[in-house]
């Protein structure tokens, strides 16, 4: 397992080979951390972004599967996107933070990649 916090990407590359029918991306949270929303992300050629790719998995909670049928071979890119976020707030000793504050530390997943 790795973590993901407040707002951020994780990002990963993966090769995708000639003939290859479908490939399939799984992410899995842990059980634990349920009340977290983890985004699953792919793009060909270039950084996957929620706001620049249609290939998604944006569903709430923490568990994702993304499958792409017939993909063109070449180098894809896999992004996690932590969308669970703390609202800071200024207090008079310093900042407090509200929300779901784990997310600070990070939540764990991890991620895997099956080819056929």
């Amino acid at each position: 397992f790795t973590r993901i916090g407040d707002r951020q990407y994780h990002h990963f590359e993966i090769d995708v080979p000639r003939k290859c029918k479908r490939v399939t991306i799984k992410l899995d949270g842990y059980k634990g951390e349920k009340r977290y929303d983890l985004t699953l992300c792919a793009k060909r050629g270039e950084l996957a972004f929620h706001d620049n790719t249609l290939l998604k998995s944006v569903a709430r909670g923490y568990k994702k599967s993304l499958t792409i049928e017939q993909p063109k071979a070449g180098k894809w890119y896999v992004s996690v996107l932590c969308e669970t976020a703390v609202t800071p707030s200024a207090g008079k000793y310093g900042t407090y933070y509200r929300g779901r504050i784990g997310a600070l530390n990070g939540v764990p997943y991890k991620i895997s990649v099956e080819y056929e």
